[in-house]
């Protein structure tokens, strides 16, 4: 009976054990990036991380232990890269995450092509050419199919595009929108979406611009 009594109780001594070793393992950290998982970058870079944050219950704030990986190389636009974000804790627990950032070339001028659209004009052709300067500003030429309205539109955090009041020969232009990026797609594919106030002898319009561009140049 002793004997027996002695085994149950190693045997419950062994199951504590275990379940101690259990929760000290305790559990994964968390690991949140900060800003979206799907991002881009102006090339030539460097890209902006916007970095993650990682937690734990056992260990707390895990932030600073973040190990950042990449295989970025800038001198390749029009291409998906990852960033690689990865924490452990006391106990070897792991956690990770990853951002996909393409690369965005839009630098140099580029003919109309009927890659543009416009009400203003009621048609194609909204003007003659569009000039990236960097990723600050973009100047259009002929806008609106006016002559000499080489009209310059500001790019504020890469996704906001605004054309403050601009006036050549008693036609002035105004007008904000936004830049899209696609991201998910084989090219370095953009889209400008503005709506635009134009005055001239004929009068005030209200007007919209669609315009698309492959800048994987």
């Amino acid at each position: 009976m002793k004997k027996l009594t002695t085994l149950i109780l190693i045997a419950l001594s062994l199951v504590f054990i275990v379940s101690c070793n259990k929760e000290e393992e305790g559990d994964s950290p968390v690991l949140t990036l900060n800003g979206p998982s799907e991002d881009f970058c102006w090339t030539p870079g460097p890209y902006d991380d916007p970095g993650a944050t990682a937690s734990d219950t056992e260990d707390g704030d895990l932030t600073s232990q973040i190990e950042v990986n990449s295989d970025i190389d800038y001198s390749m636009p029009g291409i998906n890269w990852s960033f690689l974000y990865s924490v452990k804790d006391s106990y070897g627990n792991e956690a990770g995450a990853q951002r996909v950032v393409k690369l965005v070339k839009m630098d140099g001028a580029y003919a109309d092509n009927n890659w543009n659209n416009s009400t203003c004009d009621g048609g194609y052709g909204a003007f003659d050419t569009l000039t990236f300067n960097g990723h600050q500003s973009v100047t259009f030429t002929s806008f609106g199919h006016y002559e000499n309205t080489p009209v310059e539109a500001t790019i504020q955090g890469d996704t906001i595009i605004t054309i403050s009041e601009q006036s050549f020969n008693g036609i002035t232009f105004s007008g904000s929108g936004t830049i899209e990026y696609n991201l998910n797609g084989s090219g370095n594919l953009i889209f400008m979406y503005m709506d635009v106030v134009k005055t001239d002898g004929s009068g005030t319009t209200n007007c919209t611009y669609n315009i698309s561009k492959d800048g994987g140049v």
